[in-house]
């Protein structure tokens, strides 16, 4: 990256790598951020959910992942407060958002295998439109910004009987 990448500029420059849901309301988006290189303090890497406003044509994002130099930080203008766990430099983590109707779970590995719960959010009245991997820059003076993720998997509930009509 280069200039400045801020997800809530007037433009959303930030990089992401996203992919259109469908509309399940249960699902697990998973990554693992391998590593991040830090040129300022002032970026964030990890996993995005893109919501659309209903009825008001604009998109509103909550963002999990590896923030500045102060651990793992959950943020969007749709929480109440910004929640954060960890302290220092974080890289090779796993990352985990857990979707249940409009109750969201962020949880963090170190291992891959026992899972931290760092919030729960409950965000009513949101339509989840796509998900995926992001990273970002508050620094309009950065160089550079290298993020590595090494797998990213999304694993949705499956369709309930009865839910598809007329088909046999």
């Amino acid at each position: 990256l280069s200039g400045t990448h801020d997800i809530w500029g007037n433009v959303d420059r930030g990089p992401k790598l996203l992919f259109n849901t469908v509309d399940n309301d249960i699902f697990t988006l998973e990554t693992r951020l391998a590593s991040r290189s830090f040129t300022n303090e002032n970026n964030m890497a990890g996993l995005i959910l893109m919501f659309e406003e209903p009825d008001a044509n604009t998109f509103d994002s909550v963002m999990f992942g590896a923030y500045r130099n102060n651990g793992l930080r959950v943020e969007g203008p749709s929480l109440s407060v910004g929640t954060s766990a960890l302290s220092g430099v974080i890289t090779d983590i796993w990352l985990r958002i857990e979707g249940r109707a409009d109750r969201f779970a962020f949880r963090y590995s170190t291992d891959g295998e026992v899972w931290q719960t760092v919030a729960t959010e409950l965000l009513r009245g949101k339509m989840l439109m796509s998900a995926g991997l992001f990273c970002k820059d508050w620094d309009v003076a950065a160089t550079a910004l290298q993020v590595e993720f090494d797998s990213m998997t999304y694993t949705a509930a499956p369709i309930p009987a009865g839910t598809l009509i007329g088909v046999k």
